[in-house]
């Protein structure tokens, strides 16, 4: 289920903070970049990373973050796009098993995640499609949807 809310997803007190990404690494724009800058070491655990990018797609990457918003806090990289550009990127099969893996870490823990509209910014997908899908994944547990202020008419 789906909870929104207007804010800034970085500062977010979940224990996990998800975002998807490429798996070309770059994370060079959008919430990505904004990722890179506040923790270097996720940008650095990505580049640093043993998994070809052709073996990337549809997977995640938990990092722990060394200055979270939590005593322990994670990052998980869900890689829901291969390249980056105009146009639609994400890929809806890949997005959906970063879902799938991020549904079964969290749900046995009872962990807490936080998420952008992921796939429908810079990488181009449907919120509607994305929603549904998040939906049905999660059921009944709770998700934490970020929106920066000014854009929550784009839900």
């Amino acid at each position: 289920m789906i909870k929104y809310i207007t804010g800034d997803l970085l500062e977010a007190k979940t224990d996990i903070v998800a975002h998807g990404l490429n798996c070309l690494k770059v994370m060079g724009a959008g919430v990505a970049l904004q990722i890179a800058r506040k923790w270097p070491e996720v940008a650095r655990a990505d580049r640093d990373l043993s998994w070809p990018e052709g073996e990337r797609l549809g997977k995640v990457h938990f990092v722990r973050l060394a200055a979270g918003n939590l005593p322990t806090q994670w990052l998980a990289n869900c890689y829901s796009q291969f390249s980056y550009g105009s146009g639609v990127q994400v890929d809806y099969g890949a997005l959906t098993e970063c879902l799938k893996r991020l549904r079964d870490v969290a749900a046995p823990l009872h962990l807490s995640i936080a998420l952008p509209r992921i796939g429908a910014g810079l990488a181009g997908g449907k919120w509607a499609t994305i929603e549904g899908l998040i939906n049905r994944l999660f059921g009944e547990q709770e998700l934490f949807v970020y929106t920066l202020p000014g854009h929550e008419e784009n839900r």
